[in-house]
């Protein structure tokens, strides 16, 4: 009886993978990394299906993405290239931008039409609007992750006001409105807890409270009705990580991936299009996950590094 549980389970998983990766919206793949960088490195790009099959390669690692974000839309992807002293771990006084050097935040046409070099010198983390007309990202201000935003079309650059201890890996909610964004303490006892505010930067409350000393709430992004936020969640041990979801208005969290069913550190999820999906990453064994939100069910569909979803036709 339990055999057949686990079969139905999986069937499941399997049907749900299908019916969200080619549903009305549009057909979604999974763009993925196969290594990580966690300063000044680049990574390729690949791309496969929900299921983790037909992988192929976008970008090599010649062109030099470091951190990466498919557009709305599909057709674009806004690839962050370091500079030569770049790291995660924001130290030192801010870089000047250099128009000469190669890097900082580019557009790349999956279709091969244009790259365009939209800003100059660090923007990591980059987080496209829900109408693909902006895009938030942080950079190192003074020693300290702070958050800017871009207009797309026009390369303009907006500061948003500044967080005491620092802000970073912004997620735009749904409509717009609003961006989730990970903030140091002051102090540095807390690496990072969720808060949410205005997409200019003002009005930001509170979402999550880590009171571990070095414990971190990463990596928010948002139910596409824009009510829950799910994130990952390093609050015991800083070589273990669970998957939560909170609810943006009651603040109750929900532990959709634990330690049980995926030990190690799981890291950047994603809600599916539909939201019946969540896709993650898990450090332990380098594995790509999928897991159904209202079931449960979990199946690893892959190796590689930070999965995100790709619309590629409407």
């Amino acid at each position: 009886m339990k055999r057949l549980t686990q079969i139905l389970a999986a069937l499941c998983t399997v049907l749900l993978l299908t019916a969200t990766t080619a549903g009305a919206q549009g057909r979604y793949r999974i763009l993925y990394s196969t290594g990580i960088s966690m300063g000044g490195g680049s990574v390729p790009i690949f791309v496969m299906e929900g299921d983790g099959s037909g992988a192929s390669e976008l970008f090599g690692q010649s062109f030099g993405c470091n951190t990466f974000e498919p557009s709305p839309d599909g057709t674009q992807i806004a690839c962050y290239v370091p500079t030569t002293s770049s790291t995660i771990i924001m130290m030192g006084p801010t870089p000047t931008p250099d128009p000469s050097e190669k890097a900082g935040l580019y557009i790349l046409s999956l279709a091969g039409e244009e790259t365009r070099h939209i800003v100059f010198g660090e923007a990591f983390s980059p987080a496209w609007s829900p109408d693909g007309t902006k895009i938030a990202y942080f950079t190192n201000t003074n020693g300290l992750p702070q958050l800017s935003i871009v207009e797309v079309a026009t390369g303009t650059i907006t500061s948003l006001p500044a967080f005491k201890g620092g802000a970073y890996n912004p997620a735009w909610s749904p409509d717009g409105t609003k961006l989730a964004v990970v903030v140091t303490a002051e102090d540095r006892s807390r690496i990072g807890e969720l808060y949410v505010m205005n997409s200019d930067g003002t009005d930001p409350v509170q979402l999550t409270e880590n009171t571990t000393v070095g414990g971190l709430d990463n990596s928010p992004s948002w139910s596409p009705d824009g009510t829950k936020i799910v994130f990952d969640a390093s609050r015991e041990d800083a070589s273990k990580a669970n998957i939560l979801m909170i609810d943006v208005a009651t603040k109750t969290e929900t532990v959709i991936v634990g330690q049980a069913q995926v030990p190690g550190y799981n890291y950047g999820a994603r809600f599916s299009p539909d939201g019946g999906l969540i896709v993650f990453g898990n450090f332990g064994d380098f594995g790509i996950y999928v897991v159904d939100v209202v079931g449960g069910s979990i199946k690893r569909i892959s190796m590689g590094y930070t999965p995100k979803w790709l619309l590629v036709g409407q």
